[in-house]
């Protein structure tokens, strides 16, 4: 009976363990996330304040420009970079 309760609270102990892990994991994720919108958001706004020639340089037009610079999306290319580095295990709790 002593060893099923010491196993038991170390059980309990370790899951509780990877369930704080997987919790800082995910305000970390979350946090990469906001840092990444605010720096879409960055860059769409310095597209704004090309020039037409500089636009034409990099092969987009002014309109492309504005309705670029609306969009709220994050693209999806730098998006998954994030939750690729963020591969994590799921947690199961066994008590």
């Amino acid at each position: 009976m002593t060893t099923f309760i010491k196993n038991s609270a170390l059980n309990m102990s370790q899951n509780l363990h990877h369930a704080q892990y997987i919790l800082y994991q995910s305000v970390l994720q979350w946090i990469k996330i906001q840092a990444l919108k605010i720096a879409v958001t960055r860059e769409r706004k310095q597209l704004l304040l090309l020039s037409d020639a500089s636009l034409r340089d990099i092969g987009i037009s002014r309109s492309e420009a504005n309705i670029e610079a609306l969009s709220i999306d994050i693209p999806m290319i730098r998006l998954d970079q994030i939750k690729k580095k963020h591969n994590r295990k799921k947690c199961v709790v066994t008590i």
